[in-house]
């Protein structure tokens, strides 16, 4: 303190974010997880209420249109989920091929 001439560190007078500014972050991250939610549960519950004879209706005019089977979302899924099976098990037997020629030309220089 004598080499400083009385002179005292001091706290900026401002926080580098003011309160508000993270009660505003804070309740913006809540509304998107709220949105995220809702659209799971919507999501999740497209197939349980179905309005009977609107179903049936709608039946009589798909029948030469289209398909009229309801809620395939699942068997979607399931065809996603194992294209990506194959993919990666092609992406396995690519690496292995690269593997097993690097170490084919290693025993070929070690019998050398």
């Amino acid at each position: 303190m004598i080499d400083a001439r009385g002179t005292h560190a001091k706290l900026t007078s401002l926080g580098p974010q003011t309160f508000a500014q993270h009660r505003i972050h804070h309740l913006a991250d809540f509304f998107d997880i709220a949105s995220f939610a809702l659209h799971i549960l919507q999501a999740e519950r497209q197939c349980r209420f179905v309005d009977v004879a609107e179903h049936v209706a709608e039946e009589h005019f798909m029948v030469f249109a289209a398909d009229t089977q309801a809620c395939l979302g699942h068997i979607v899924a399931v065809w996603h989920r194992s294209a990506q099976q194959m993919l990666l098990t092609e992406h396995v037997r690519f690496d292995f091929r690269r593997e097993h020629a690097q170490r084919s030309r290693v025993v070929d220089h070690v019998v050398e």
